[in-house]
């Protein structure tokens, strides 16, 4: 596993024994299971001698179920709180071979629970916090692959993942048997999952040993191998998350602004990092810093151009709520240099010159933006950064309202004819 280099050298050392710990464990298979590294791979936190080791528990109820099935282990980073970690654990533990529980910090009774929910499934080891995401969660692939694990499932505390049968939309939880069939069968070496929403999809589901690695101390992403293959699960299973309330919300914002500095001073050039850092501070009430790091990130010329348009389309919003309204169009305008397909930017400006009083100027940039729209116009694929508002029945939205100020009732009338159409086609796809 990478070590990133923000890691310190102490925490460097125990994460490398962790590992080598993890690996020796794997090849005796049975045993004592514990080593100096602080790691403990049991079933049982307060410890039994008379019994099995739950890699051993976990292999049998894999060959009881099916001897041609593949070893399938969650794996969930915590440092506390016991109920979010009972709701994900059930979620998975009838279906899952073994639960993977690390244990980053827990100081409350959250092994307690952990227990409780998962049983004899359950897989506790301590893992020192690396300071990283991306090499926590390394880890706990790795932790996955060393227990004899074919495939890890990682599971955040705040997830909870949803089988139904595809026939009829029941939900299926105790046996995925659908899933389960398609692992066994699966060439992949990562399988995203769709969230419940069906507005996006993240890597949930991995081969062991892992064919490349997280990258980033927060806002991470899988990098795969060249050749390694990749697959997205349709919407028979699906994960949810839970919300955060206001006061986590804004712990995290604190924490990946911390995180995210870093992760620029590292490396200014990636644009990843300067986006989730104007997202971080856009949520912490910041939004002049937000706008500077949005605008860092239109700025890189070598980076993804639809990632450094949509910095601008946030860059945008954060002036509009201040109404400076010519602000706003800038960074709009900035946004199409960088991609001149994305339909929401000409359809925001119209927007933005409706609320300032600029009804011709309105017109014209709703016409733009239903040219490049998918009702109609020219529709570009895209494989992100989305508001299918400002591509289906937006602009002529804004259009209706620019025209009635005009005085051109039949205008706004048509417009809006073509606004419920839109919405209708929007509607029909699915798109949020």
């Amino acid at each position: 596993m990478p070590l990133h280099r923000g890691a310190s050298q102490s925490q460097q050392g125990q994460l490398c024994l962790w590992i080598i710990c993890l690996l020796v464990l794997a090849a005796v298979g049975s045993g004592d299971q514990s080593c100096d590294a602080d790691l403990d791979l049991t079933a049982d936190p307060a410890g039994t001698d008379a019994a099995p080791s739950a890699t051993q528990h976990a292999r049998s109820q894999r060959d009881q179920r099916n001897t041609g099935s593949s070893f399938v282990a969650s794996v969930t980073l915590t440092n506390g709180g016991g109920d979010e970690l009972r709701g994900a654990l059930l979620s998975v533990v009838k279906w899952v071979d073994a639960c993977i529980v690390l244990d980053t910090g827990i100081t409350d009774n959250t092994v307690e629970v952990a227990k409780l929910a998962a049983g004899d499934k359950l897989l506790l080891q301590k893992l020192p916090w690396p300071g990283s995401f991306a090499e926590a969660r390394n880890a706990a692939l790795d932790a996955a692959a060393a227990v004899g694990a074919q495939w890890a499932i990682m599971l955040d505390t705040d997830e909870r993942i949803h089988c139904s049968l595809a026939t009829t939309g029941a939900v299926d939880d105790e046996a995925c048997s659908g899933l389960l069939s398609l692992l066994a069968n699966s060439s992949a070496a990562m399988i995203s999952m769709l969230h419940a929403s069906a507005t996006y999809h993240k890597p949930r589901i991995f081969r062991m040993p892992r064919a490349g690695s997280f990258q980033g101390r927060t806002h991470e992403w899988f990098a795969l191998q060249p050749g390694a293959m990749q697959h997205t699960l349709d919407g028979s299973t699906v994960f949810a998350e839970l919300p955060k309330d206001a006061r986590g919300v804004q712990a995290k914002a604190a924490r990946d602004i911390q995180l995210l500095g870093q992760e620029t001073a590292a490396a200014p050039q990636e644009q990843r990092w300067w986006y989730y850092l104007g997202d971080a501070y856009e949520i912490s009430g910041d939004c002049n810093a937000a706008v500077k790091a949005w605008g860092t990130c239109a700025g890189i010329s070598s980076g993804w151009a639809e990632e450094g348009a949509w910095c601008m389309y946030r860059a945008a919003a954060c002036h509009a709520r201040s109404r400076d309204w010519d602000a706003a169009l800038q960074a709009l305008a900035r946004g199409m240099t960088r991609h001149p397909g994305l339909p929401e930017l000409p359809w925001y400006a119209g927007w933005v010159c409706y609320q300032a009083g600029r009804y011709k100027e309105a017109t014209a940039w709703s016409h733009m933006s239903m040219a490049l729209g998918c009702n109609e116009g020219l529709c570009v694929d895209r494989i992100g950064f989305s508001h299918p508002p400002g591509k289906y029945e937006g602009p002529y939205d804004v259009l209706k309202w620019a025209l009635k100020a005009l005085g051109d009732e039949a205008g706004a009338a048509a417009a809006e004819v073509k606004e419920q159409k839109a919405l209708a086609a929007r509607k029909a796809l699915g798109a949020k």
